[in-house]
């Protein structure tokens, strides 16, 4: 027996009834499923709440320790606490206090602080206890200042290698070498600056009228040997046979003392 013919519009419309079916049984179910993967996402809120006030002056060296509970869809807990009492941070400040004097009973908390993590449907609390934990400060002992007295051990009683000992040795013959590359710079650096200034110093002027040669009498010292020369109209008394690299040696006998090349 054959099937009776069903015109092609009545087929459209019963096919699209049960799509719409399809769609209205599973939207509800995909809207669940969506709400799951929501609570597992990345954004979250975040909520500080201070607990108690802070005590510590010196806010170096500050560290934490924390005791936390999570609600899930907002409700549900396994850790024994209740939400809906608003005593979940002082349960939390409770369990925290007790834990942190067995676990750490030098640990002094001086704050504590209340934060509420919001991450899709599930809610978690935490509470963090406060404290300053100043690193030790470990003082260094040299060795010498322990035993002055120790006996110092000699470089020839030590089994140097034979290649250690050319390398110290190659060392010292370079140190030798640049203390002499030094002392001859130094050297080098003393007789150019003698002939460099061979000026005369001049330690007296008088007009050439004026001038006797009685009057050098007055200058005479244990120096130099005095002399004198005319020039322009003046007389100059210098010290013979002392260059004027050594003006310094002559100010301090005679302080007015300068320097002239001869005949200036």
């Amino acid at each position: 027996m054959s099937k009776p013919h069903i015109p092609w519009p009545i087929g459209l419309i019963n096919f699209c009834k049960y799509t719409r079916f399809q769609y209205t049984l599973f939207l509800p179910l995909i809207a669940v499923w969506s709400a799951l993967f929501s609570s597992c996402s990345s954004s979250s809120n975040v909520i500080t709440i201070p607990l108690t006030p802070m005590e510590l002056d010196d806010k170096r060296f500050l560290d934490t320790l924390e005791e936390s509970t999570l609600f899930y869809f907002d409700i549900f807990n396994f850790d024994g606490y209740d939400r809906f009492g608003n005593k979940i941070f002082e349960d939390l400040k409770y369990r925290l206090t007790s834990r942190s004097s067995v676990e750490f009973p030098e640990t002094d908390i001086a704050s504590f602080e209340g934060a509420m993590f919001r991450e899709g449907l599930h809610t978690r609390y935490v509470v963090y206890g406060i404290f300053k934990n100043e690193p030790t400060l470990i003082k260094r002992i040299d060795s010498s200042s322990v035993n002055p007295f120790k006996e110092e051990i000699k470089p020839a009683e030590l089994n140097i290698p034979a290649s250690v000992s050319l390398l110290i040795a190659s060392k010292n013959t370079i140190k030798d070498s640049q203390i002499a590359v030094v002392e001859n710079n130094s050297q080098t650096t003393t007789v150019s600056a003698q002939n460099q200034d061979m000026r005369l110093i001049i330690i007296a002027c008088f007009r050439e009228s004026y001038f006797e040669e009685s009057m050098m009498q007055n200058y005479y010292n244990d120096l130099s040997e005095l002399d004198y020369y005319k020039a322009n109209g003046w007389v100059r008394i210098y010290l013979k046979d002392f260059p004027g690299y050594r003006i310094y040696e002559a100010i301090e006998v005679f302080p007015d003392a300068w320097r002239a090349n001869y005949g200036e």
